[in-house]
């Protein structure tokens, strides 16, 4: 009798754990058919001419009847056709427990551009879009580069341009007179002669100024070009601006926009570079 009351009460304790761990686990309530929707990950990266995959999934439950979940595409950053944002639904089919959202990029011809996917809804109250306490991944940030491909012809931007620049040098000085040069260069790369700081009238000889088109219709200045000034020995060179690429139209070469900075590496007193733009018009 002794024996019997004991496996009872062993019983009893086995039941009362197993009922308090599922009392205390939230995440289904009980029921298998239950949990909820989240993305895979916060954030992704694309080329702009593809179609991408959003992971998402049910980290708990066996979606015995299919799910349609809504959600919401936003434009972040940069140019996006308005009519390709907006609120969309996927289906996840019965028995189901990972998908994809599909989404089709548009091609930039000048910059990247950001989107934000939100989950919104989900047409089985049992499975929720995320947690109430807000910790589960319910957006997905998506940063799309631009994919498009370098088109510069031959003879294009070559000849005789009309140079400006601004602002002035940290020293009061035009970095490039007002003036006609001459671009030169094949393939993707150009160059022109110019004297650099021309009014500070020490006789300073030309420097060739060299720059590249990159893709998304940017310009790449080379890094540590040679001025033919210095200061106590230390050479004043011109480099690339790395907050500011310049701009150009593949088809269209009558302008063109130059970043780039002065005093690439520190000289002359000056510790950092110093931004400028270059403007180009054809003549």
């Amino acid at each position: 009798m002794k024996n019997i009351k004991h496996i009872l009460s062993i019983f009893t304790i086995c039941l009362f754990i197993v009922g308090c761990d599922s009392d205390d686990n939230k995440l289904t309530g009980g029921n298998s058919d239950s949990g909820w929707v989240e993305f895979d990950s916060s954030g992704s990266t694309a080329l702009d001419d593809a179609e991408v995959a959003l992971p998402y999934s049910l980290p708990y439950g066996t979606n015995v009847n299919g799910l349609e979940i809504s959600y919401k595409v936003e434009l972040v950053n940069g140019d996006f056709p308005s009519e390709n944002l907006g609120t969309f639904t996927t289906t996840l089919d019965e028995g189901q427990t990972t998908g994809n959202i599909m989404f089709q990029l548009v091609s930039n011809e000048t910059a990247g551009y950001e989107l934000l996917f939100t989950l919104l809804t989900s047409s089985n109250p049992e499975y929720p879009i995320g947690l109430s306490d807000g910790s589960q991944q319910i957006t997905h940030t998506l940063t799309v580069n631009c994919t498009t491909k370098l088109k510069v012809p031959t003879a294009a931007f070559t000849g005789d341009y009309a140079i400006t620049t601004s602002p002035l040098s940290p020293f009061g000085e035009t970095i490039f007179n007002d003036q006609t040069v001459t671009l030169t260069g094949t393939g993707s790369e150009r160059q022109f002669s110019v004297v650099y700081l021309a009014d500070l009238g020490v006789g300073q000889p030309a420097m060739d100024f060299v720059f590249s088109f990159q893709t998304c219709q940017t310009i790449l200045v080379n890094e540590s070009q040679v001025t033919n000034l210095a200061c106590s020995d230390i050479e004043a060179l011109l480099g690339p601006d790395t907050s500011s690429a310049g701009s150009y139209l593949e088809n269209d070469d009558s302008s063109l926009t130059i970043s780039a900075t002065e005093f690439y590496a520190p000289a002359c007193g000056v510790d950092a570079p110093v931004p400028f733009t270059i403007t180009l018009t054809k003549l």
